[in-house]
This record gives C-alpha cells, sequence and structure tokens, in this order.
C-alpha cells in the first residue's frame, strides 16, 4: 500500500511541480543575471574590464556596443534606432522582459566611449541613470537627434509627420530637447575645448554627468545657459518660414534647397530639411553651402 501510494498521482504532481518550478527559476536567473548596485562611466584610456563594461556611440575590438556606427557588436536582441542613445533606450527597456542579450549587455557595470558629443553623452548618461532616463525617453531621443543630425521638429506639422519616430507627442517636447541641446554645446565651448578639437572627453563627461539630471528635470533653472543660441535657432527657423527666405524640395532628388540673406545656424536649416539627404544653402553675394 506503501508503494502504491509513493508512485501515485499526488507524488507526480508534486514532484512534477517542484522540477517546473526549479527550472523556471533556472530559466529566469539565466535571462536575468543579478543587476548591480549602480553604474559608472570609464574613460576610454583606462584599463576597461572586458567582461563588465559595454561601449556607445562608437566600436571597439573586442566589447560589446550599443551604437548606431556601423561596424558595432550590438546584441541581436536590441532593436535598432536612428541614435546610440535611442539604441541604449531600447536596450534598457528590452531588459525588463525576457530579453537574454538586452539583460546581459545593460547589467555590465561600466561604460564607455571615445569621444564627447550630444549623442555619446546621452548614450552613457542614460545607461548609468536608468530610471530617470525612460521617464523623459522622448525628449532624450530628440536631443540625441537634434545633436547628431541637427533635426529639431519645432512646428506641428513636423511632429505629426515625425514625432514618433522619437516618441514625442507634443511639440513642447521639442523644444525642452532644443534648450537641452544648447545648454550642453554653450557650455562644452565655455568650460573646454570647441567640439571635436580637443582630447578632453574624459574631463567632459565628469563635469557634465552629476549635472544633466537638474537640468532636464527643469531647463528653465539653467536658462543663462541656453538661451542665447536656442534663440537664434528659433528664430533662424522662424525665419526660414518668411518672405525673405525659401526651402525647395524638388521631388524625387533627395534634396533640399534653402536660400536666406545670411547664413544661419545650423539647427534652424536642418530642421527644415527632415528626411533629406542633400542640403543646399544659398546666401546672398553669391554664398553656397552643401551638405
Amino acid at each position: 500500500m506503501l508503494e502504491d501510494w509513493l508512485v501515485g498521482p499526488t507524488v507526480q504532481y508534486l514532484l512534477f511541480s517542484v522540477a517546473f518550478l526549479a527550472g523556471a527559476r533556472l530559466l529566469y536567473n539565466w535571462y536575468n543575471s543579478p543587476e548591480p548596485e549602480s553604474y559608472s562611466f570609464l574613460p576610454w584610456e583606462d584599463d576597461l574590464p572586458e567582461d563588465d563594461t559595454v561601449v556607445v556611440d562608437c566600436t571597439h575590438p573586442s566589447l560589446p556596443t550599443l551604437s548606431h556606427h556601423r561596424g558595432s557588436n550590438n546584441p541581436a536582441g536590441v532593436r535598432p534606432a536612428d541614435t546610440s542613445t535611442g539604441i541604449v533606450l531600447n536596450a534598457l527597456q528590452a531588459s525588463t522582459g525576457w530579453n537574454h542579450d538586452a539583460s546581459v549587455i545593460t547589467h555590465k557595470r561600466h561604460v564607455t566611449t571615445n569621444h564627447f558629443d550630444a549623442d555619446s553623452f546621452l548614450s552613457c548618461w542614460c545607461y548609468i541613470n536608468r530610471q530617470v532616463a525612460l521617464e523623459h525617453e522622448g525628449v532624450l531621443r530628440h536631443m540625441a537627434r537634434i545633436g547628431d543630425f541637427r533635426e529639431a521638429f519645432l512646428s506641428p506639422d513636423l511632429i505629426t509627420a515625425h514625432g514618433a519616430e522619437d516618441r514625442i507627442t507634443f511639440i513642447r517636447e521639442a523644444y525642452t530637447a532644443l534648450k537641452l541641446c544648447c545648454w550642453l554645446n554653450s557650455l562644452e565651448k565655455r568650460h573646454f575645448s570647441a567640439p571635436y578639437e580637443g582630447k578632453d572627453c574624459a574631463a567632459k563627461m565628469a563635469w557634465f554627468l552629476p549635472r544633466f539630471e537638474r537640468v532636464l528635470r527643469d531647463p528653465e533653472s539653467a536658462w543663462g545657459g541656453w538661451q542665447q543660441e536656442y534663440t537664434r535657432v528659433v528664430s533662424g527657423f522662424d525665419l526660414l518660414a518668411g518672405p525673405d527666405c525659401m526651402v525647395e524640395n524638388p521631388a524625387g532628388l533627395g534634396l533640399a534647397v534653402l536660400s536666406a540673406p545670411e547664413p544661419l545656424h545650423y539647427y534652424s536649416l536642418f530642421s527644415h530639411t527632415v528626411g533629406y539627404d542633400v542640403v543646399l544653402m544659398m546666401y546672398d553675394d553669391n554664398r553656397y553651402e552643401v551638405e
């Protein structure tokens, strides 16, 4: 009788349940490796721990990447994006589910990059400050677009046509992103070498990383840092829509042609040419630029 009980359906059910729970636990642990208590930036020049570092907005011969650059070693389970910041945010969102690739790469304690610009900085900042980054996802995605592609969605038509690409719905989000980009640009020039001219990426990261959250949460608190460049950009964008300027998009050429009396801020120009491959700028006195 005891032997019949030992092999009975009740025991079989219990054994099956224990095995199932143990397997589920192992599978969960495999997909969700322990998350570090904190994350940090390491300068590119440091001795980078190969098993605990992710590279953003550039490539590396051996380390994993979250980057939109050609030749990147991004994990297969992370959705691509136009900017490296977008890819980092996609990885952070994917890591909350059953995505092993995203969990592994986002559980590395250190992040690094080989240069400083808006997209590179934001990629590092988002990786380190995850919860706040996801709360402000749309503004950060659009900041990276403005920094890398010089395209700001500064009209309702642009928001309607392209806002979903950066997950922004309201025009005020685009203007907030512009303010933050102008703050980053202005203070970089004020305190450090001009963009792309120096080798002080680590110093710039050390200065901006702890200061950015306050400005992200309350851009008006840093009004003095962004208002001058911001005013130039918005004024130039509005000027291009006026009678003294022209914006033409010949069909089928991928070319945008802009004319203005004097050169304007590149954010103003390129915000009128979203989606075009080549931009021809024409100014008075036979002055031309092609990008």
